[in-house]
């Protein structure tokens, strides 16, 4: 929940009065008492910073640590400990408008540059948020460090919660690497794990996946049953797509901690990229025993159902998916084109309708049905649905020769189809196509 920095330990109060406080909050938390209590700022503060290092205490660690920053600040504004707790508390849970309106008001008007604390929230906040500043603001944050390696590592670790919380597109993560190389010329920290750790993530992001794989490698040979960095090695290996190597890496992983749902799933989706749907569906079966109410889990194995022509399992399947409503769009492409296939139209437009309209999804892969669906139903929005898909492929051959189709059945139709892909409309090169059809049809007719 809160980053400790420096300063910030247990020896600041001691031992004995940080645990017996820690004791009472977390008694009076749980009790259903703590609010209304009012509190020093140094009690709060010790009981915050022993809640970091008490282990008993980690089940309540999130609510109840919001909860000790929320009624600290609120007693004592002027604490600037309290303040940035608060802040950082709101950022991890996503309230990032009113994070960023308090940081804007308490800090934006005073010059930051030495103050590392403020500097990071900035950085965090802005990396939740995909705005690019998120590194401008660590790169400040690295370039008032003392010169000692302790602070430097430290730094790095606070650069990897960064990076897992970026949310920005791959110049984001290009500008981490930028900053990441130019510390890794520093002699001291060639070798330090934390360093290497984010290299490799970061070269994965933007995509240079032999460096991220020998970045990984390395942190292999020192730590060789790490199961997390095998994970994460199968998952590049996926990306490249070496179904030997990601299968072995997975494999490792599997075999180093048995009980990590996610190595499951994606070796079945490696699996079921390669066609190996048997072997997938029964991967995603073991992922499905650890998070039997997972929508992406249930969506996969209506997939591998639907690969192996079990249509009625993989309906039930995708109809769970659907109705537990994680899966974004996926349940409702697999429904549209299970229904198309028994010859369920009304039901398969509904879930073609869901699939564009609130999640935009990319029909191509379903592009066939959407044509056979249109054939042998004779349902205008099938045809929609086909040219919009063929629209934004790109597979404007197809386009030119299916789009006198919708022109012939009206205004209404072609409307629709504008509704969905408004530039369509603004096209003048197809609009004018569009129009000579209507004309040439116009001609027919008289």
């Amino acid at each position: 929940m809160h980053t400790l920095f420096w300063g910030d330990s247990i020896d600041r109060f001691g031992n004995k009065e940080t645990s017996q406080l820690v004791s009472y909050f977390t008694k009076a938390y749980l009790n259903g008492d703590l609010n209304g209590q009012n509190f020093t700022e140094r009690e709060f503060i010790s009981a915050i910073i022993g809640l970091h290092l008490f282990e008993e205490y980690r089940p309540y660690h999130d609510e109840f640590l919001f909860t000790l920053y929320s009624m600290g600040y609120d007693q004592h504004p002027q604490s600037e400990y309290l303040l940035v707790g608060f802040i950082e508390a709101l950022i991890e849970r996503d309230d990032l408008f009113m994070a960023h309106s308090m940081l804007d008001q308490k800090f934006g008007i005073y010059p930051i540059d030495d103050n590392f604390k403020i500097l990071f929230l900035y950085s965090r906040l802005y990396a939740k948020m995909g705005d690019d500043r998120c590194i401008d603001y660590l790169t400040q944050f690295f370039d008032q460090l003392p010169e000692e390696e302790e602070s430097l590592q430290f730094f790095l670790e606070l650069f990897q919660i960064i990076l897992n919380e970026m949310v920005g597109g791959t110049e984001q993560f290009e500008n981490a690497l930028q900053l990441l190389e130019e510390i890794e010329g520093s002699k001291e920290l060639q070798e330090d794990y934390t360093l290497i750790s984010c290299l490799a993530f970061c070269y994965d992001k933007v995509g240079d996946y032999s460096k991220s794989i020998q970045h990984n490698n390395t942190l292999l040979d020192r730590e060789p049953l790490d199961s997390e960095r095998w994970f994460k090695v199968g998952r590049v290996y996926s990306q490249i797509g070496d179904l030997t190597k990601g299968l072995e890496a997975f494999d490792y992983a599997i075999a180093l901690d048995a009980e990590s749902p996610l190595t499951y799933y994606y070796k079945a989706l490696l699996l079921f990229d390669f066609s190996l749907y048997s072997e997938a569906l029964e991967t995603t079966k073991e992922y499905l025993e650890f998070e039997p109410n997972a929508a992406e889990g249930l969506a996969l194995l209506s997939d591998c159902y639907l690969k192996l022509n079990e249509y009625h399992n993989s309906r039930d399947y995708a109809l769970d998916a659907y109705q537990l409503g994680d899966s974004g769009n996926r349940a409702d492409l697999l429904l549209s084109l299970l229904n198309i296939k028994v010859g369920k139209y009304g039901a398969a437009l509904y879930h073609l309708k869901r699939a564009v309209v609130k999640f935009n999804g990319n029909l191509s892969e379903i592009e066939e049905e959407l044509w056979e669906g249109y054939l042998l139903s004779k349902e205008e929005r099938f045809l929609i649905y086909y040219l919009l898909t063929l629209y934004r492929r790109e597979a404007f051959d197809k386009f030119y020769l299916n789009i006198g189709k919708l022109v012939e059945l009206g205004s209404g139709p072609l409307k629709e189809l504008y509704s969905f892909e408004p530039s369509l409309e603004g096209d003048l090169f197809i609009a004018s196509y569009i129009e000579s059809l209507g004309e040439s049809r116009e001609n027919k007719n008289s």
